[in-house]
């Protein structure tokens, strides 16, 4: 089997294309969803990124264990005791996401990665690419830095990563429009700054939001 050609990375090209599922192109759902086993394929391997992320720095012999954390972010854990301490051992954690490139999702699907995400404390997404419509994350605290989304993107009211201009999105590119979602957890508001020196192909939709802080904070206008 042949490996991925995408840098140093060292897994393996999925099917016939020269690139692992973490790196390769996405294309639109259905497109994704009918190749078989790919969409199943990006959900493990994004664990397993996890996994390897938290563990480069600590030793295997420590409280959770790999098999532990894969379990709870494949959503299978069942045990609330142990759940509640890798619940807290997560939260402390902050996972760097470099130039994945995300397929569009499903939350119907049981390979969904939202929910693998938001099982997370911290996330910071630099060079990523991005083909879903936006990831509705309630717990997680996240930075985009660098990224480019292809399809309409939808605003939720994320808890912001703290960087150095403090923001949600830096130096990005939308490629089509931008648009807010009123969830019912989280009410008619955006509590952080959004964007920093990002690019706008289309047009931006604020539909009955409050914005609690700027919506811009541009350093080169």
């Amino acid at each position: 089997m042949s490996k991925c050609n995408f840098e140093n990375c060292n897994l393996n090209a999925f099917g016939t294309i020269d690139k692992c599922v973490l790196h390769c192109k996405k294309n639109d759902y259905q497109t994704d969803k009918h190749q078989i086993g790919f969409l199943e394929s990006f959900f493990n391997e994004l664990i397993e990124y996890i996994i390897n992320s938290i563990f480069e720095h600590q030793g295997e012999n420590t409280f959770p264990s790999k098999v532990q954390i894969r379990t709870y972010l494949n959503g299978t854990s069942g045990d609330r005791y142990k759940h509640e301490e890798i619940t807290n051992f997560l939260n402390n954690q902050t996972i760097n996401f470099s130039k994945i490139f995300f397929p569009a999702r499903d939350s119907r699907d049981n390979f969904d990665y939202r929910r693998t995400l938001d099982r997370l404390g911290e996330i910071y997404f630099i060079y990523c690419e991005f083909k879903c419509n936006g990831l509705d994350l309630k717990n997680a605290k996240v930075f985009f830095d660098e990224c480019k989304f292809y399809n309409r993107w939808y605003l939720y009211n994320h808890k912001m990563l703290e960087s150095d201009r403090n923001v949600v999105y830096q130096v990005c590119i939308f490629n089509n429009s931008v648009n807010t979602v009123v969830a019912d957890y989280e009410g008619p508001e955006l509590e952080n700054p959004i964007f920093s020196d990002c690019k706008f192909h289309k047009e931006i939709k604020l539909e009955s939001v409050i914005l609690k802080s700027a919506l811009f904070k541009n350093t080169e206008y």
